[in-house]
């Protein structure tokens, strides 16, 4: 049952816009750093760090699409991405 699950999203994440897309990263970024709190005031230290990694991950994906060569909204872009992924 498992695989069959991990087989949609897999289809549902290839067969979106990439608007939607863009937004499920960011809506996956949220719940993470919202989980890593949660689990800080738990005292969960090894929850704190996988969702923290998993915060980064997203925030690579995102530096890694931008097209900077298209201005200085990409470039402003980046360096928020960059920055939120050292503050992580």
């Amino acid at each position: 049952m498992e695989r069959l699950y991990q087989k949609y999203q897999k289809n549902q994440v290839m067969t979106v816009s990439n608007e939607k897309l863009l937004l499920m990263l960011f809506e996956g970024l949220v719940r993470f750093i919202k989980s890593a709190q949660s689990a800080l005031v738990k005292g969960d230290i090894a929850e704190v760090s996988n969702n923290l990694i998993k915060a980064q991950s997203i925030l690579c994906e995102l530096m890694a699409s931008l097209d900077r060569s298209t201005g200085k909204l990409a470039d402003g872009l980046f360096g928020i991405y960059e920055f939120m992924y050292r503050s992580l």
